[in-house]
C-alpha cells in the first residue's frame, strides 16, 4: 500500500509517495499507537493525518503489519564449535570487517569468579583473541550454507573466509571516493577541529574505524562538483 505525504517535514517530502510498512488505524490499537503509520526506509512513526491514499482520500481504517519486529537473535557461545564460520555484524572492531566471514580457530572459557565465566574466541585472520559478544556475530544460515556448498561444488568458489590480518579497513571499502567524501564532510562541519586542517582532522577522526591517510584524499581533491555529486547517486 502506498500513501501520499500532505506536508513537508525534516524526514518527509510533501507530495511524495511512500510505501506503508506498518499501519495502526482500525480503532483497536492502544491510545498512543492508534492513528500511526510507519513508512518504508524512514525511521519512526507518523500521524495518519499527515497522509492521504493515492486518490487523495483519508487513510483507511485498517491495520497493516505489526509494530512488533522480528526479534534479534543472539548467538550462544555454547552453540559454537571450532571450524564454524561467523559473519561479523558490527563496525566496532578495528581489525574486523562488517559483513566479513571468519572461521573459528579456538574457543576458550575462563572461570574468573565463582559466578562469572569469561568467554573468548580466536578467529582466522585476527591476531588477538576476542571477548565473545553474542550480538556482534551470527552464524551462516542454512540457505547461506547451502548456497556456499553449491558454489564450491559447481564453480569451485569457496566461502570468502578472511584468513589474513587486515591492516586497515579502508583498503576493503567498495566505493572509496564516497567514503572519503563522507568523512571529509563530517570534518568540515565539526566545530572541534582545533588548529588542524579539514583533511588532517578527517584522518584523526577516521583512524579507529577506517585508517584513512592524508594521501588517500589526493584524487578526490581534483573532482568537480558534478563528479562529487555523482558519487552519491
Amino acid at each position: 500500500m502506498f500513501i501520499i505525504c500532505k506536508s513537508q517535514s525534516k524526514r518527509l517530502i510533501k507530495g511524495n509517495s511512500y510505501e506503508v510498512e506498518c499501519l495502526l488505524n482500525d480503532g483497536t490499537n492502544r491510545a498512543w499507537l492508534e492513528g500511526k503509520v510507519k513508512v518504508k526506509d524512514i525511521s519512526g512513526f507518523f500521524s495518519v493525518k499527515s497522509f492521504t491514499d493515492t486518490n487523495g482520500n483519508e487513510i483507511p481504517k485498517l491495520n497493516i503489519g505489526s509494530i512488533l519486529q522480528t526479534p534479534i537473535e543472539s548467538l550462544k557461545f555454547e552453540d559454537l564449535k571450532v571450524g564454524d564460520i561467523l559473519i561479523c555484524k558490527t563496525d566496532k572492531y578495528k581489525t574486523l570487517l562488517n559483513g566479513g566471514y571468519y572461521k573459528i580457530e579456538k574457543l576458550e572459557t575462563i572461570q574468573r569468579t565463582a559466578y562469572y565465566k569469561e568467554k573468548k574466541v580466536k578467529l582466522s585472520g585476527v591476531n588477538r583473541v576476542l571477548k565473545f559478544c553474542s550480538w556482534s556475530f551470527r552464524k551462516m544460515t542454512t540457505q547461506e550454507l547451502r548456497d556456499a556448498n553449491l558454489d564450491q561444488l559447481l564453480h569451485n568458489k569457496p566461502v570468502p573466509v578472511i584468513d589474513k590480518p587486515i591492516t586497515r579497513k579502508f583498503d576493503h571499502v567498495d566505493n572509496k571516493n564516497k567514503a572519503l567524501l563522507e568523512i571529509l564532510s563530517k570534518s568540515i562541519l565539526d566545530p572541534n577541529r582545533h588548529k588542524l586542517d579539514v583533511i588532517d582532522w578527517a584522518c584523526v577522526k577516521s583512524d579507529s574505524k577506517l585508517g584513512v591517510k592524508k594521501e588517500d584524499f589526493s584524487e578526490i581533491l581534483n573532482l568537480t562538483l558534478k563528479e562529487i555529486l555523482e558519487c552519491f547517486n
